[in-house]
């Protein structure tokens, strides 16, 4: 029997992490419009109970600073119409993706020969992923948006590194 390679044990655990954070991260996803319409009825609710705040007579400003400010955080946070149904189909190809991320991070522990190819599979598939989320992200053009592309940039840049990993190790132990 071969020994395993320290390669397959590190990228194997850490693709375990790393697919166990992705599939609670595409549950966010999925979750998110959820979210976003909660925040949006909180913010409705604080900016009518600032509304009834009355300036102090010497004011220099008319408006009420605090509306003001609810309205802008209402702004902020404001997405596309069509971001609650992408936001969903994203967190699920998310989590069926980590899913086949975790099962290859498996096998790669477990030595088994088709682990490698499953494993270039799902961290190419999740490289394209992050960069068609990045691409729908700047046209969402919000707060959340850029958020979105920095996730998404980490995670392609640690696909990058784990499929160099992979393709430089040693794989007799594999066939």
């Amino acid at each position: 029997m071969n020994e395993r390679p320290t390669w397959a044990t590190v990228i194997g655990i850490l693709g375990i992490i790393v697919a166990s954070f992705g599939m609670l991260g595409g549950m966010n996803e999925i979750i998110t419009p959820s979210i976003m319409k909660l925040q949006e009825g909180i913010f409705n609710t604080v900016e009518k109970g600032f509304s009834n705040i009355e300036m102090p007579s010497g004011s220099q400003s008319k408006d009420n600073p605090f509306t003001t400010m609810t309205k802008k955080m209402k702004d902020i946070f404001q997405l596309p119409p069509w971001f609650a149904t992408y936001s969903i189909t994203s967190g699920i190809l998310k989590l069926l993706l980590c899913g086949l991320y975790l099962f290859a991070s498996i096998g790669l522990l477990q030595m088994k020969p088709a682990s490698i190819r499953l494993f270039y599979i799902a961290t190419g598939s999740s490289i394209i992923l992050n960069v068609v989320k990045g691409i729908i992200a700047v046209s969402a053009l919000s707060f959340l948006g850029g958020t979105m592309i920095v996730l998404g940039s980490v995670g392609v840049v640690i696909d990058i590194v784990f499929i160099a990993v992979v393709a430089s190790g040693n794989k007799e132990g594999f066939i």
